[in-house]
């Protein structure tokens, strides 16, 4: 049975295959949120059949009763929406990261993409990070090729071993079969819940960059701004979220390199401790 369905677009220009997955490596819900700004109300050029990607256990539809009255069942989802924003060609692959059959999915994308004509393929995601919400997002650049990790967007340095992504997978896969990929992930505090707002800009504006297009962001800097004025208003107001907060800041002004687990542990999560009330997270924060 086929993976997906695709109808391709009227003369597609070297278009560019942008993805994100709700999921691993979607801390505050930043990939996505910025996946679903460039998609906008573009059409679905492209469906992956659910029934053979996820495990309805762990990826569960969601059920809608009105009065008792089921109403409605939305069920998890893969699609590739087109939009053309300043002259390029954009696919978006959006939905919730696949719970099975990685590698099939993997095949599926490249072919894809191959039949489209992709010049590049750009995964974008986010990662928690010991990072104040007073200071910039910051982002981190990784690559298959070696070659690509040329511009100003800095790198993990050493060795990081990390649990798999799909879109990792992706990349690997999309690289092999001589399409360049690279993944842009956003540094978001780990303390906020998503969307958050910031780091979702910069995800656009690095996309915009790489692309040399403006990506529109709407209505995106003043939620960013709603959201800094509300997160302020609970550090001021409770003076160990404040020391968190000072300490991270510290951390941050100490240079580029990112602080080793030993070392967030020793210097923040000690505060975090003595911070909560309850033993979880003492500041985190639904946005405004």
């Amino acid at each position: 049975m086929p993976l997906y369905s695709y109808t391709p677009p009227d003369e597609l220009d070297a278009p560019v295959l942008i993805a994100s997955l709700r999921g691993w490596v979607d801390a505050a819900g930043v990939g996505s949120a910025a996946a679903e700004h460039l998609a906008g109300d573009g059409p679905v050029v492209a469906e992956f059949d659910g029934d053979q990607l996820f495990d309805y256990r762990s990826s569960r539809p969601v059920v809608d009763f009105i009065d008792g009255h089921l109403r409605n069942l939305e069920w998890p989802e893969l699609v590739v929406q087109y939009r053309r924003i300043g002259g390029r060609d954009l696919l978006i692959l959006r939905g919730t990261e696949p719970d099975l059959r990685w590698r099939a999915f993997a095949s599926a994308v490249s072919e894809l993409a191959v039949a489209a004509g992709v010049s590049e393929f750009i995964a974008i995601g986010s990662v928690p990070a010991p990072v104040p919400h007073t200071i910039g997002t910051p982002l981190i650049m990784t690559s298959p090729d070696s070659d690509l990790l040329v511009d100003d967007t800095r790198t993990p340095e050493g060795l990081l071993r990390v649990p798999g992504a799909a879109l990792t997978v992706l990349s690997h896969r999309l690289s092999s079969d001589g399409i360049p990929a690279r993944g842009y992930w956003a540094q978001v505090p780990q303390y906020v819940n998503g969307p958050f707002y910031q780091g979702v800009i910069v995800l656009l504006e690095r996309i915009a960059d790489r692309l040399g297009i403006t990506i529109p962001l709407d209505t995106l800097p003043e939620e960013a701004l709603q959201q800094r004025e509300h997160l302020d208003g609970i550090v001021s107001s409770r003076p160990e979220i404040q020391k968190v907060v000072e300490k991270l800041e510290e951390i941050a002004e100490q240079g580029d390199e990112i602080p080793t687990a030993d070392e967030i542990g020793s210097q923040v999560e000690q505060f975090l401790r003595e911070s909560s009330d309850d033993g979880g997270d003492p500041f985190r924060s639904e946005g405004p």
